[in-house]
């Protein structure tokens, strides 16, 4: 089975992270506008030069029944049910 993980976003910060079992989480955020220095190290996400990101290790809940739960939800198919 793979490791599922539902990552919850609001405000373009990570809310929460679920998963349906142990995994480790790095977010990488070029927005640094407004992040502690501490928090902020050049990376080279690609074939471009380093980039400064603001670097945060997310903490991930680990509950698989709300994962399923949430990802049930996510994959389901919007009603075509048009209203009178």
């Amino acid at each position: 089975m793979n490791t599922k993980i539902v990552i919850i976003i609001d405000g373009g910060l990570v809310q929460e992270v679920i998963a349906n079992g142990a995994v480790e989480l790095i977010t990488l955020d070029q927005d640094i506008e407004g992040g502690a220095r501490e928090h902020i190290r050049k990376i080279r996400l690609g074939p471009s030069p380093p980039t400064e990101c603001y670097v945060r290790f997310e903490e991930v809940t680990v509950d698989p029944p709300r994962l399923a739960k949430l990802w049930k939800a996510a994959s389901e198919k919007p009603s075509t049910t048009k209203n009178p």
